[in-house]
């Protein structure tokens, strides 16, 4: 029984089994893309698994056991999870360049749909809060699934997004947002 144990103790120093993280499109194409390799090249016998979900489906798969970690945008108020911050990141306003030359900023809120979040997702919460503190309430607005939807309905030049600034910061340097 002690050597048994000795060798199950042993295996802790090499993890190994099924690693799954559920996260955000863009958390899994920018971010844990970069570090898989490295990750896997230092734990061979882990296998990976990810689930590509909006930030509220991440916390369930963890709550329900589907899902080992979650890396989500937002805050996370379970009292059933452990949270450990990586990182803040500034929401910013954007809409493409040729509306903002065209319109000042009192017109274009008032007259072009507001891109957000759906109703009730964890971002969603942020966004509201940002937009409480500012005092804008819109009263026309598009709610989208994922963070690439809703900037991919701004560069159509349809409205307004307040969107993490990480997932806009090419297109800000191109010049195609503003």
């Amino acid at each position: 029984v002690l050597e048994e144990m000795e060798q199950e103790l042993r295996k802790l120093d090499n993890p190994h089994g099924l690693l799954t993280i559920a996260a955000p499109e863009f958390y899994c194409t920018h971010y844990l893309s970069l570090i898989i390799h490295s990750y896997i090249s230092h734990n061979p016998k882990v296998k990976l698994q990810l689930f590509s979900c909006d930030s509220n489906d991440a916390m369930k798969k963890v709550a329900t056991n589907e899902a080992d970690l979650a890396i989500i945008a937002g805050p996370c108020d379970s009292p059933i999870m452990e949270t450990l911050p990586l990182g803040k990141e500034d929401l910013v306003l954007v809409t493409t360049r040729e509306l903002y030359e065209k319109y000042d900023a009192k017109i274009l809120m008032e007259t072009y749909p507001f891109i957000t979040y759906k109703s009730g997702s964890n971002i969603q919460r942020l966004v509201n809060e940002c937009l409480e503190e500012y005092g804008f309430t819109p009263d026309n607005y598009i709610e989208c699934e994922t963070d690439e939807t809703i900037k991919r309905t701004v560069l159509y030049h349809t409205g307004i997004a307040l969107l993490g600034s990480a997932l806009v910061e090419e297109e800000l340097r191109k010049g195609t947002l503003a």
